[in-house]
């Protein structure tokens, strides 16, 4: 493929490179393709070294970089915005090198990378599958998500689009050099257009449709001091399929923030599909959808899970959906009725579990299913719910 020639097909892009005329003396070490992509990424200010030699193009990216390349390049070249209102936070920001903090920030307000985490890990290498689900995030938002595993329809479509050519290793660690050419490479002009016309690289979403949020009470159920407990099933109901973003819930009840430990939301399976959070200063608690979890289609029931404190025996507790951010682009909270639930003490008696059957040994095939274990579970004075089991091989 001439890159250099298909780039040169958008509008105008390397005017640029005619006023400023970065240092690649040592191009012959780098290739047309590479030295091409180098002059592209200095005329847009996606790298601010003025030699080849200097910017290290077969290095290991780091994430905290590739914040900052991926966030200058989506404004320049998409005209992607940030959003100043969404909450990005992390643990670890202040072990960002040199400028990079700003950018962890930035690239998670315009939706690119940081979405559903904690921790951004600014120093961790960057993999091919990591950096090619950030590149079609910043193209087409959340339209190839969904899949297993999370980067598969992403790198497909970047292929099919002409921009990444190899999709075979995805564990592979990017370097920065191959980022270059695979944004010069997405600048085409007939690329840009596509990408402007249907809207997505404002948002990361195009928003479309109704989503109507209800909820259903655990019948006959009372929060567990220091303990963990479901409260209500909320209901999304679509017009279409749709992408789930976030779910924001105010506390409220005969209650204090500091009676509730950490909250968060489970789906049918009992999977957890966020990260635990505590209530912040207005009783809230913004709940971000973990990427794997976000393709709900037109119908997800989702169950608020509570961890309480200690010494909360006799208050209310309760949760209300404040606001939700998906792909849709109306939401109905009108028919939501929210519940509260009374916190009691748990007196109930141990629970013995024990082992049946002899041991036995295995040769395991693929893709068969065996019996390994039958466990006899016994609670004398009340009845239980057993969710699960934790086996270790020994």
């Amino acid at each position: 493929m001439n890159v250099k020639k298909m780039f040169a097909a958008s509008t105008g892009v390397l005017m640029l490179a005619t006023l400023i005329t970065p240092a690649v003396n040592g191009a012959a070490n780098y290739g047309a393709e590479l030295t091409g992509a180098y002059e592209y990424a200095f005329s847009k200010g996606i790298t601010t070294m003025s030699s080849i030699d200097n910017a290290n193009m077969y290095g290991e990216i780091t994430r905290g970089q590739l914040a900052k390349m991926i966030s200058n390049w989506a404004e320049k070249e998409l005209g992607t915005k940030v959003d100043a209102t969404k909450v990005c936070s992390f643990t670890d920001t202040n072990t960002a090198e040199g400028d990079l903090a700003a950018y962890l920030t930035k690239s998670c307000q315009m939706g690119l990378m940081g979405q559903g985490i904690d921790a951004f890990r600014p120093n961790a290498k960057v993999t091919r599958g990591e950096f090619g689900t950030t590149l079609s995030r910043a193209l087409w938002g959340n339209k190839y998500n969904g899949a297993t595993p999370f980067y598969a329809n992403h790198l497909q479509a970047l292929k099919d689009a002409g921009i990444m050519t190899k999709i075979e290793t995805p564990s592979q660690l990017e370097i920065r050099g191959y980022v270059m050419l695979m944004l010069q490479r997405s600048s085409a002009e007939s690329l840009i257009n596509k990408v402007v016309n249907t809207g997505a690289n404002n948002t990361g979403v195009v928003k479309a449709g109704d989503l109507k949020v209800t909820a259903a009470a655990a019948t006959n159920r009372r929060i567990i001091q220091n303990a963990v407990s479901d409260l209500d099933t909320i209901t999304l109901e679509a017009s279409q399929d749709i992408n789930l973003e976030k779910v924001v819930l105010e506390r409220y009840g005969y209650s204090s923030s500091s009676d509730v430990e950490a909250v968060w939301l489970e789906n049918s399976k009992g999977e957890k599909v966020t990260n635990e959070r505590s209530l912040n200063s207005k009783d809230e608690v913004s709940l971000t959808i973990n990427r794997d979890y976000r393709a709900i289609g037109k119908k997800s029931d989702l169950t608020i899970v509570v961890k309480t404190a200690d010494n909360t025996v006799n208050k209310t507790i309760g949760f209300k959906v404040k606001a939700v951010e998906s792909s849709a682009k109306n939401l109905d909270l009108s028919s939501y009725t929210p519940f509260t639930y009374d916190v009691t003490a748990y007196t109930g008696s141990k629970v013995s579990v024990e082992m049946k059957g002899s041991n036995r040994s295995y040769h395991y095939t693929a893709n068969k299913m065996y019996e390994v274990a039958r466990l006899q579970v016994k609670a004398p004075n009340s009845a239980v719910v057993v969710k699960g089991f934790s086996l270790k091989n020994t």
